[in-house]
């Protein structure tokens, strides 16, 4: 055995046995030695002193000496030819080092280092979830520490904004709670946002909510979907009030479709608030495109033109415009395809018995009425007005129909009822 692989043998064993500074001591020596020898070839050199260097580190962190772990891990790491393994181990001992001194950001370029070498090493993978929760610990400290520092001027503001909203000064409303958010992004940047402290959250998020209402209220409904956007997004993904005041907003926008979808994202997570039922309830309420009103123009003179070359008189033409007016006014005649829909379109002739009567006939058959409200729960003011069209069309047509229209309306009628009756 040659007298360098001597002195590294004797220090292993030094090692081993808990000796580690004089283990510290025949590594170097090894070294010194390697230095006197010539003609050594030169991977034969380099390659001894990354071992070397490696297992010095090794000893120093058993004694807990992490400056030092990190000053002989470096020097193998930026040595040329270090064997794969060698570099790996050498890694994870300067990752540690970095990690007990607080150094998270170079531990993390370590472990990541590893990863890149072994894709599937699972200490690194641990190593750096737990940087990442560090990180996260250590932002939210300090974004906390700067909240905290202005919290009682946040709530100031936001007290100060929500009474000038209850006088109805929605425009001075606006600007306190502006001050507030302004302050508040001025303190803490975009990115950092994602570190609020949970119980520092509420306030930020009730300032950009209350601004939201306020544009609302000032009909600048972009604005407050912006607002509430921000606090969907940057904030907290599970605001109830957020979702309320977006659907709110998009209501006016006339994007139903999505005011719906943010009225029952706001259910979800407060299923018994009565304002957003009380919103899902307008929207049910409101038109739907089954029930919009036909609007019937009249013709263009280009168009007559082309009409009346073809033998059609202005007065045939005026008549036909009326028709296709008063029977197209109300889309009576286009059938439902939905209980929604069907309950849209009633709720749309706003209790016009005489045109309910007439959509009910032709939407009268039980197995059509069965089909639409076989899943669904007839509410009680639609089952209430549709017994009282039910009694006006009976009186209507015994007295106007012939015998073969009422026998058609009765049979309806029956035909109706045992549906009504099956599906409440």
């Amino acid at each position: 055995m040659c007298i360098r692989d001597r002195y590294k043998e004797e220090a292993k064993k030094l090692h081993n046995s808990g000796k580690y500074e004089d283990a510290i001591q025949l590594y170097l020596q090894g070294m010194k030695h390697l230095d006197t020898l010539k003609g050594l070839p030169k991977e034969v050199k380099s390659k001894y002193q990354a071992v070397t260097n490696s297992n010095i580190a090794v000893c120093y962190k058993q004694l807990q000496d992490s400056q030092s772990v990190i000053v002989y891990s470096t020097n193998v790491i930026e040595a040329e030819g270090v064997e794969q393994e060698v570099l790996v181990k050498t890694l994870m001992i300067r990752a540690y080092a970095y990690e007990s001194l607080d150094k998270l950001s170079e531990a993390r370029d370590d472990w990541k280092q590893v990863k890149e070498i072994q894709w599937n090493n699972r200490e690194a993978s641990a190593a750096l979830a737990r940087i990442k929760e560090a990180f996260k610990r250590d932002k939210s400290q300090k974004v906390g520490e700067v909240l905290r520092s202005i919290n009682s001027q946040l709530e100031e503001y936001k007290t100060t904004g929500t009474d000038k909203f209850k006088a109805g000064d929605y425009k001075e409303a606006a600007d306190w709670f502006s001050i507030g958010i302004k302050l508040f992004t001025n303190k803490c940047d975009v990115e950092n946002i994602q570190y609020t402290p949970k119980e520092l959250l509420v306030v930020i998020c009730q300032l950009y909510t209350n601004r939201a209402i306020c544009f609302h209220s000032m009909n600048n409904y972009k604005r407050a979907v912006e607002d509430a956007e921000f606090v969907i997004e940057k904030l907290d993904s599970k605001n109830a009030k957020a979702y309320y005041r977006r659907g709110l907003a998009f209501s006016k926008l006339n994007e139903r479709k999505r005011a719906v979808e943010d009225f029952e994202k706001a259910l979800s997570f407060e299923p018994n608030n009565k304002l957003v039922k009380s919103a899902m309830e307008e929207i049910r309420e409101s038109s739907s495109e089954d029930a919009k009103e036909v609007e019937i123009k009249a013709p263009t003179e280009s168009t007559k033109d082309s009409i009346k070359r073809k033998g059609i008189t202005e007065e045939q033409i005026s008549k036909a415009t009326e028709i296709a007016a008063k029977s197209l006014g109300k889309d009576y005649l286009k059938k439902p395809k939905t209980a929604y829909s069907f309950e849209n379109i009633w709720r749309s002739y706003k209790n016009n018995y005489a045109e309910l009567a007439k959509f009910l006939e032709e939407n009268a058959e039980p197995d059509y009425l069965g089909s639409l409200f076989k899943d669904n729960e007839i509410p009680g003011e639609l089952y209430l007005s549709i017994i009282k069209t039910l009694k006006y069309s009976f009186k209507t047509y015994v007295m106007i129909f012939t015998v073969e229209r009422r026998k058609r309306c009765v049979t309806s009628i029956c035909r109706c009822c045992c549906v009504l009756r099956t599906h409440t």
